[in-house]
């Protein structure tokens, strides 16, 4: 073999051996951005989904509200009206006895 030929054959060699290193390398730098690229869209689809939870709990926490504050009114309501009947129900038993209000009886003028 001569020496322009073991020369050229070495060249083929180290440009085959770089040009499947640069290979190698941007293998590796479009994985990793593929990776980065992945990992956005996967942050992404969590922050979409973290949106969606939070305003189904704002929906769901006004709806509670809501229905507190209607049980709370009714409820309210009610105690209202029993302290009123029971003030009634009084009233009419003072009239029948004679109570005034006071340890003296009722005079029988009024």
């Amino acid at each position: 073999m001569s020496l322009a030929a073991t020369a050229t054959t070495t060249a083929i060699t180290v440009a085959s051996a770089a040009a499947a290193v640069g290979t190698f390398f941007a293998y590796l730098y479009f994985v990793r951005r593929s990776d980065a690229n992945a990992a956005r869209d996967e942050a992404m689809a969590l922050a979409e989904t973290r949106r969606e939870v939070i305003v189904d709990l704002r929906t769901r926490l006004g709806i509670l509200e809501r229905q507190h504050r209607d049980r709370t009114r009714a409820f309210e309501t009610r105690v209202s009206s029993k302290r009123h009947s029971r003030r009634r129900k009084q009233k009419r038993v003072n009239r029948r006895t004679g109570f005034n209000g006071s340890m003296r009886p009722r005079s029988p003028t009024s």
